[in-house]
């Protein structure tokens, strides 16, 4: 069973837009094992962007790590540490469990599929990862053109929404076993409301 576990996290400070990497980093310091889990999911923070690529954190902000239910205890160290998240200090609260719920639209912010930098081959890699699950190209919408800096490389990807999904469909998806990269944020899906937008 797969759950996220979602810990309050404050600052004071500002923080990058783009911090999939900064986070991954920070996290995997207190939790050397994490280094390199490709089964870990750590969805993007959420704030106020306030421009020049830097955000701030909303009360309501949250640190989600989508794990193996039977790994949660690894994650529980982190309640009451700071994280360093490019220069800003954060410090991360108390942890709260959800299970993954089934919607029939998810959205990820970012997805990327090595080799693929082009919209129209971008949206072909897509469907050839969900072919197994049955999701036809009506049901997939490639969004904006996004990067991930990693290590001052900047990996290209795009938002992506998968639409009129069945029960099984998104569960699967939101367990994320066809995509890379999610330590970084990348290939994490959430539901939406159908017909929303990013």
């Amino acid at each position: 069973m797969i759950v996220d576990a979602a810990f309050r996290i404050s600052t004071t400070e500002s923080v990058p837009c783009d911090h999939g990497y900064f986070l991954a980093s920070a996290i995997a310091r207190h939790i050397p094992c994490w280094h390199g889990d490709a089964s870990i999911a750590i969805h993007p923070v959420s704030g106020t962007v306030l421009g020049n690529r830097m955000m701030k954190l909303r009360s309501g902000s949250r640190l989600r790590i989508r794990v193996d239910a039977e790994r949660v205890g690894e994650c529980l160290i982190l309640a009451g540490k700071s994280l360093r998240i490019g220069n800003a200090k954060c410090e991360v609260g108390v942890v709260q469990l959800d299970l993954l719920q089934p919607a029939p639209c998810l959205k990820s912010r970012l997805v990327t599929i090595k080799g693929y930098m082009e919209e129209q081959e971008f949206y072909i890699a897509v469907e050839k990862k969900l072919e197994g699950l049955a999701i036809g190209r009506s049901q997939i919408r490639v969004g904006k053109r996004r990067t991930l800096n990693v290590k001052g490389k900047h990996v290209v990807g795009f938002q992506v929404t998968l639409n009129s999904l069945s029960e099984s469909q998104s569960i699967a998806v939101q367990r994320g076993d066809m995509w890379s990269r999610r330590r970084f944020g990348c290939g994490v899906f959430v539901p939406m409301k159908e017909g929303g937008s990013l």
